[in-house]
């Protein structure tokens, strides 16, 4: 790890302990900048660097730069709560329970809330609620995306609302139906008096880590998502059932991944738990912390992101050739039913139709990210060591079957 990267996570763990951050040597700010950007904590960076002595801090083109970050979080937030509550009011007039979760839930848990950056506003109904709650949405002025499967998106006031009618609709990589696990989450809610449910501390937990494995296996996670188990840990974790929470992360296949990250939380941000007290095999926490911090924000800032499509042709510990690229792009163009219904939601009840789903996504993706196909294949095709890499640390991280 460098000391670039070291100082990021110092800064965090002292915003997230609420302590002063006294760096003992000069800070690269604009190392601190860059990390800043691809993990969405530049508000909480103009908070810190605000703290500092005038002549420690960084230059004033900067400074200013850092304080619009900072003010923008402040101004979204406003404007994301204020929709929120339009739309927990108008879901309750049409008794329809809405369940939020993630980033609208985690960032009440941070020093600053406002200063949680979030892409969307996640929530979940029953599914006998999907069609209503979409008839609601757009009653309220919400333009509506175009997939129907599980998940349905809207944008309000430049705000992004996912609606789910199950929390984790995809098929997966280690025989685990997430989907079945997840289907029945209404069950597993508490009501916060506030107009809306939440998920309860145990569930909620488990789902977190089942929602970063996923996109440890889509492309990558950023420190965010490590964060937000940071809070809930400083919330929760004296009080939760942790005997439960093991039980259910094995079954999903998931506990390796959990420990791992409550040691990250630990060894990053000095935030521990009461369940897990050794420190993390040296050689993985390095190439685990590596990963997540130049990864970015779900691997978007790392060139090697492509190479998951490679990985997914990938069975066990064999040599990646020509079969496993063979493997790989037939799996990208033929996804199974469950990821397809995104996109023809009659595919939920109507399995014969999922080649005409493939079609439809076929030309989904030459109408609007036909520039991404290209790299898609080299990647298929080329990346043969970095696939290999990832499909490795994947397994040492127990998301692949030994």
């Amino acid at each position: 790890m460098t000391e670039e990267q070291k100082d990021f996570l110092e800064l965090i763990g002292a915003y997230l302990r609420r302590e002063p951050y006294e760096p003992t040597h000069k800070v690269s700010w604009n190392r601190m900048a860059y990390y800043a950007g691809i993990h969405n904590c530049r508000g909480v960076l103009y908070y810190m660097a605000k703290k500092f002595p005038q002549d420690c801090q960084p230059e004033p083109v900067m400074m200013s730069a850092m304080k619009q970050w900072y003010l923008n979080n402040l101004v979204m937030n406003q404007v994301r709560e204020s929709c929120m509550q339009e739309i927990f009011g108008a879901f309750h007039e049409n008794g329809i329970p809405f369940c939020v979760f993630k980033g609208f839930v985690t960032k009440s848990y941070y020093p600053i809330p406002e200063m949680r950056e979030m892409s969307d506003v996640d929530g979940a109904v029953a599914p006998e609620h999907l069609h209503k709650a979409h008839q609601v949405m757009v009653q309220l002025g919400a333009e509506a995306g175009d997939e129907k499967g599980y998940e349905w998106t809207y944008v309000k006031n430049g705000i992004r609302i996912e609606v789910h009618s199950n929390l984790f609709p995809e098929n997966t990589w280690n025989d685990v139906d997430y989907g079945k696990y997840f289907e029945n989450a209404m069950d597993y809610t508490v009501d916060t008096g506030k107009g809306y449910l939440e998920l309860k501390p145990e569930y909620h937990f488990v789902f977190l880590m089942a929602h970063m494995a996923k996109h440890f296996y889509t492309g990558g996670t950023g420190v965010h998502m490590v964060t937000d188990v940071a809070v809930f840990l400083q919330q929760f974790d004296a009080s939760m059932d942790w005997d439960w929470i093991w039980k259910e992360l094995k079954t999903l296949r998931l506990e390796v991944l959990a420990r791992s990250i409550i040691q990250l939380c630990s060894q990053w941000f000095g935030i521990g738990s009461v369940t897990v007290s050794e420190s993390m095999e040296e050689s993985l926490y390095e190439e685990l912390s590596d990963r997540i911090l130049e990864s970015g924000i779900f691997g978007y800032a790392s060139e090697e992101r492509e190479a998951r499509r490679l990985r997914k042709g990938i069975e066990s510990d064999e040599k990646v050739g020509l079969m496993v690229s063979i493997r790989a792009l037939i799996r990208n163009l033929f996804p199974d039913r469950r990821f397809m219904c995104r996109y023809l939601e009659a595919l939920k009840t109507r399995p014969y139709l999922l080649p005409v789903a493939w079609v439809k996504r076929w030309v989904v993706v030459l109408r609007t990210r036909r520039f991404e196909i290209k790299g898609a294949l080299k990647a298929i095709f080329t990346d043969s060591e970095e696939a290999s890499k990832q499909y490795k640390l994947l397994k040492k991280l127990g998301m692949y079957k030994k």
